[in-house]
């Protein structure tokens, strides 16, 4: 008799785990679906893929590590317009505009090209630390339309002399008639 309610107790635990169990994933289940958690795999089974993952080079970090301090970069904020209009291909532009915030801590220039072409149209003087850039004038006069461009911050070391590193930032230019 003890056998068979030894057994029966068995059984009920191992029912009562089961349910335990389709409830946690059913809970789990459920906080992906409310929250957007949801792993996504490609059709035709392909591979999963995480997207917007940032992948570090562990040999870059122990590089920057070994460097001196004084010539490094950890973060760097921008504060720019990312449109620029121009009246024509001569003039300044009023909304153009460029900070190197006081948050910073390297001085910077920038350079801008019209995607695809290797020619800059513009560079700019030195921007220290807490300075901004206004009412650009483009380098080389563009004819009128809408050009995408890349800008590319140069960060320099605090010595000025050398780059630490660059940054590039999307940037239309339109360029009126």
């Amino acid at each position: 008799m003890a056998k068979k309610k030894t057994g029966s107790v068995i059984i009920k635990i191992i029912i009562i785990l089961f349910i335990i169990l389709l409830f946690s994933l059913g809970v789990i289940a459920g906080y992906r679906l409310l929250t957007g958690k949801q792993t996504v795999q490609k059709a035709n089974s392909e591979e999963i893929v995480k997207r917007n993952y940032v992948v570090i080079d562990e040999n870059v970090l122990a590089q920057n590590a070994s460097e001196d301090v004084i010539n490094s970069v950890s973060s760097h904020d921008v504060k720019m317009n990312s449109t620029w209009t121009f009246s024509d291909g001569k003039a300044y532009s009023k909304d153009a505009f460029v900070e190197n915030p006081s948050s910073n801590l390297n001085s910077v220039y920038f350079d801008i090209k019209v995607n695809g072409y290797a020619e800059s149209i513009f560079t700019s003087p030195v921007l220290p630390v807490g300075s901004h850039i206004e009412n650009i004038t483009l380098d080389k006069a563009l004819k009128a339309g809408t050009y995408n461009c890349t800008l590319t911050y140069t960060l320099l070391s605090k010595d000025g002399k050398d780059s630490v590193g660059t940054l590039q930032m999307a940037l239309k230019i339109i360029i009126g008639s």
